[in-house]
């Protein structure tokens, strides 16, 4: 167990390196608040001298130097508190910078990592480093930084201190150093426990953030007690283990407390004792009464340091996971420039999703430029898979697949996403108004070019009919939407980003005939400028084709014109004569 911890800590450190470019550019900031820091903690050292002399002067009634060190306690005492000020401003410009700089990187890599790693992952682990783990790094290193200078600053206490009396100082000092290990032992505990509780907490948010998601699933499949009872057995778990710990916890620090009261009773009884015995004088007492807790203070500091340490090491090694491209390895593009004419190729093409059951076994086909072909056949026998791999989701374990004689693996991202366009069957609206929506397919697209998308779409007639028209919330995922009107604006969207493929996956599967027979229309002529590729179960919208390819168990059993099909592959005419 303690060997375990021990690599844990190790891995923490390594990752809290990791933190230097994060830092880098903010270092500027960051030199300013310990600056600022320092001279304030400079004057915090002298303002109980001053502050001793003041009362001294009290005893001899000495009014002009009362006041004397009255102002000039309220001068440095003002002063500090400006460089705290200054301080401020500098370490939130530096940590709120810092951590969105680690969130724009873990977005912007958790979106780069390929979508076999992403197909397994839990939104709620991302959902949690995303957002708590990134700020608590750099806040933890705030403090660390916050409680280093006052660490420092603790040293010159206990050197004034035996400056001052060398026998108070050392019961200071020991005291200090036993309270430091009750709170160090205390700190490690609650790392430990933080540790667990932050992975407890990533199940709960996940299986939280999908209940919310998918709440119509949940109630029309009446499975809502069940998803309720999971999760309250979730956070009965958490509150036992939360509650058990920190009565743990709690129960240590409450014993310290009574440590650190007895500890100052000590200090009191001493140097009652050392007055009554002349060995010391009322100003240097009203010196160790206002330094006997900053005295205190200067180890336990240490034990924070300790604690603010390993609460950024658990941060940072949850968040640089993400950032681990072993454990979540990228997408890989090539550096080729593509400007194709839409042709595909598939040659001997196999692929598996786990790297046991195959989904396509050495496929190939070809599909010319300005064409319409159609993938049919029963469900989960990879139709869905090909469209994933002319993407680029997934990558095949063998063969290779060309655009235009152009190897896919060779082609920029750019030019590839500039190339191939995707509309799901279930596609995902963003909660944002119609306009904001179909921009982020195409952010410099004018009102006309906008509205052309929606026309051809045959989403027009009921964005007009909305109240603030293109500029109305849709809500999230579009719940304000019908399933056809969100696979339309799917479309509009792949309309007016104008890629030379566009690729369906059962896209027209949530509209009734009417509109169907509307969007087949415009697919057909699309067919003039595109390569368009449809996944499809309803035979109707795909039998004017140019080609049809039926698969069955992973390979592609025939291909031809729905009239030829119907004669040649017995398969295809029971599929069409059961849907008939």
């Amino acid at each position: 167990m303690k060997e375990n911890s021990k690599n844990q800590k190790i891995t923490g450190i390594k990752n809290l390196k990791k933190m230097k470019p994060y830092l880098k550019p903010y270092r500027w900031s960051i030199f300013g608040m310990l600056f600022f820091d320092v001279l304030s903690l400079a004057l915090n050292v002298v303002t109980p001298l001053l502050l001793a002399q003041v009362l001294l002067y009290f005893t001899d009634f000495n009014f002009e130097k009362i006041l004397y060190y009255a102002l000039l306690y309220l001068i440095v005492f003002s002063g500090k508190h400006i460089l705290d000020y200054f301080s401020g401003l500098c370490s939130y410009w530096w940590v709120r910078h810092s951590a969105k700089d680690l969130q724009n990187k873990v977005i912007v890599q958790y979106l780069n990592t390929k979508s076999s790693k992403l197909d397994k992952l839990n939104s709620g682990v991302i959902t949690t480093r995303f957002t708590s783990d990134c700020s608590k790094i750099a806040f933890s290193l705030d403090r660390i930084f916050f409680y280093l200078g006052r660490a420092v600053v603790g040293i010159a206490y206990i050197v004034i201190a035996f400056f001052l009396n060398v026998y108070i100082a050392l019961y200071l000092l020991c005291s200090s150093v036993i309270t430091f290990l009750c709170i160090r032992f205390i700190s490690n505990k609650r790392a430990k426990f933080n540790y667990e509780k932050d992975k407890k907490t990533d199940v709960i948010v996940g299986i939280g953030n999908e209940a919310m998601r998918g709440w119509k699933d949940v109630k029309s499949l009446g499975f809502k007690n069940s998803l309720s009872e999971r999760i309250k057995g979730l956070n009965e778990d958490y509150s036992d283990f939360t509650i058990k710990q920190n009565k743990k916890i709690s129960a240590m620090q409450t014993g310290t407390f009574v440590l650190r009261n007895i500890v100052f009773i000590g200090f009191y009884i001493l140097c009652g004792w050392f007055m009554l015995s002349g060995w010391l004088t009322l100003p240097v007492f009203l010196v160790f009464y206002m330094y006997h807790g900053r005295i205190d203070s200067a180890l336990n500091i240490w034990s924070m340091v300790q604690e603010e340490v390993t609460t950024a090491e658990v941060a940072a090694k949850r968040v640089f996971e993400l950032l681990d491209e072993k454990e979540y390895p990228l997408e890989n593009f090539g550096e080729k420039s593509y400007e194709g004419k839409g042709e595909i190729k598939f040659s001997n093409v196999t692929f598996s999703y786990d790297g046991e059951h195959t989904v396509l076994k050495n496929v190939s086909f070809e599909i010319k430029p300005n064409t319409m072909v159609a993938l049919v056949g029963e469900s989960g026998i990879g139709k869905s898979t090909i469209l994933g791999l002319i993407s680029k989701f997934y990558e095949p374990q063998k063969g290779k697949i060309y655009f235009d004689k152009t190897n896919i693996n060779d082609i920029k991202e750019e030019d590839l996403r500039k190339t191939v366009g995707l509309v799901l069957q279930t596609p995902y609206v963003f909660n944002m108004s119609i306009k904001e929506n179909l921009k982020l397919a195409k952010p410099d697209a004018t009102d006309e070019e906008i509205q052309e998308a929606c026309r051809k779409a045959q989403l027009e007639d009921f964005i007009l009919g909305l109240d603030d028209k293109y500029d109305s919330l849709v809500g999230e995922n579009g719940v304000i939407l019908s399933g056809g009107q969100r696979q339309r604006l799917a479309i509009a969207r792949a309309l007016l980003k104008n890629n030379k493929i566009l690729l369906f996956d059962e896209a027209t599967s949530a509209l009734d005939n009417k509109s169907q027979e509307k969007i087949k229309e415009v697919l057909f002529s699309l067919k003039k400028d595109h390569t368009i590729v449809i996944v499809a179960h309803r035979l109707s919208t795909v039998v004017d084709a140019d080609n049809i390819m039926f698969i069955s168990n992973g390979k592609i059993l025939a291909e031809g014109k729905h009239k030829q099909l119907l004669k040649t592959c017995k398969e295809y005419q029971e599929l069409y004569n059961v849907e008939s």
